[in-house]
């Protein structure tokens, strides 16, 4: 039977514009603030709460970096906006359209940071993760562009086709509380992989000031990181229990993915089983793709043998579903 999501995540915001005047009273080189709106995926919304995948809601603090380019002119730098209280305002000096009739090409990211330009905007770390929704939301790096004039509108729309996109991918595990994890203590869980969780910059421009070919967006960056590993203390499996991964796509095919769990018993024993393959069957090359998420049911049987149940993989922007 097929799951269906209702993926709905966004950020939904707008800032003040001034006085409304028409195309024809604008006086070039005055100043005509930018109004934005933006969702994630196709749907209304906003950031993650709560303890599934497809509700978000953004909370007070939340920034993301917008900047734009005018034809061949140089870029402006990424300006904060922050969420406070109802609305989002900048934090730097006013961000404003550069003229009334050129098309000005929008680029934003979340989350927000200091060091990062069109060329090199270095990505959330993904190699300390609690398995908690409250750590997919400080790992999920969202992308948006969108080219419009100020002769299209004051505001612009990151909604739609436009809407801001996932550019990781998200593992979602289902430990089932029955055979060996009834009532067990889980101790720790780890996923392994080439570059899984290696540090990565992301790029909308390549070094000749054009818009990055979607292949080379994503760079690894730095010393390779291929385990990811969550401890814990106090989980204890009184019911099922859903961890939540954001890890890097495309570097490693599943199949090659070693998810290892640790856990105690009530006796105080401890034990660790481990599965290579988060995969259908060996025909199986796929890897994890940009902008899905992979949904695994968890057991462990009788000689420590870790078994995988109900595979599923969603589209995380609309909560489209399907078998793995």
């Amino acid at each position: 039977m097929k799951t269906r999501v209702v993926s709905v995540s966004a950020l939904c915001f707008s800032l003040l514009v001034g006085c409304q005047q028409s195309v024809d009273d604008l006086v070039v080189n005055e100043n005509y603030p930018i109004s934005i709106e933006a969702s994630i995926g196709d749907a209304g919304g906003s950031r993650y709460s709560g303890t599934t995948p497809n509700v978000a809601t953004f909370t007070d603090g939340d920034d993301i970096g917008l900047a734009y380019k005018v034809g061949t002119e140089t870029a402006t730098g990424f300006v904060k906006w922050t969420l406070n209280g109802s609305g989002w305002s900048q934090n730097e000096s006013s961000m404003n359209w550069k003229n009334i009739g050129d098309d000005h090409t929008f680029y934003a990211f979340y989350p927000y940071n200091t060091g990062a330009s069109l060329s090199v905007i270095p990505m959330p770390d993904l190699a300390n993760q609690d398995g908690t929704m409250t750590s997919v939301a400080a790992c999920d790096f969202l992308v948006a562009t969108k080219t419009q004039s100020y002769s299209d509108g004051a505001t612009v729309s990151f909604t739609g086709v436009d809407a801001f996109d996932h550019v990781s991918s998200l593992v979602v595990l289902t430990l089932k509380n029955k055979a060996n994890l009834a009532s067990a203590t889980i101790r720790s869980i780890s996923l392994t992989g080439t570059n899984l969780v290696t540090p990565t910059t992301y790029s909308f421009i390549d070094n000749n000031d054009t818009d990055a070919n979607e292949a080379d967006k994503v760079s690894l960056d730095g010393t390779a990181v291929n385990e990811m590993i969550s401890d814990f203390s106090d989980v204890v499996m009184n019911g099922d229990k859903v961890f939540y991964f954001v890890v890097n796509s495309s570097t490693v095919p599943r199949k090659n993915v070693t998810l290892s769990i640790t856990y105690q018993l009530t006796n105080g024993e401890i034990y660790t089983a481990t599965k290579v393959g988060l995969h259908k069957n060996n025909d199986d090359n796929g890897y994890f793709d940009r902008g899905y998420f992979y949904n695994y049911g968890i057991t462990v049987s009788t000689g420590n043998v870790l078994n995988i149940t109900g595979h599923t993989i969603n589209t995380w922007q609309n909560g489209d579903s399907f078998d793995i």
